[in-house]
Order: structure tokens, then C-alpha cells, then sequence
């Protein structure tokens, strides 16, 4: 059986960026962009916080 990572699709570069820097990638939700842009539209902000760490961290 796959690892987890593997699994989750995950580098392990990215696991790790993931659990020592959560706070600082991300602030209010988090997902993958397309999730957060629907979030955002959801609670009317009109930036989507957080897409750049999911894009890079998340796919």
C-alpha cells in the first residue's frame, strides 16, 4: 500500500512546509484554490486569502 503522502498526493517537502508553517500560509480557510475562491464568494471578501499557499502547497 502507498504511504500516506503518496495517498494524499503530497510531496514531502510540501508535508513539511504544511505542518511547521501552517499559520503563516494560511489565515482564515483552507483547501485546495478552487475551494478557497468559493469560500471567499461565500463571505463576500473580495480577495481570496490563503491562494498562493494553496497553490504552491495543496495543487
Amino acid at each position: 500500500m502507498p504511504t500516506i503522502l503518496e495517498r494524499l498526493n503530497i510531496e514531502l517537502e510540501q508535508w513539511l512546509t504544511l505542518t511547521t508553517q501552517f499559520e503563516a500560509c494560511f489565515k482564515h480557510a483552507v483547501g485546495k484554490e478552487a475551494l478557497l475562491e468559493q469560500y471567499a464568494h461565500n463571505q463576500h471578501q473580495q480577495r481570496v486569502q490563503g491562494r498562493q499557499s494553496a497553490r504552491r502547497l495543496l495543487g
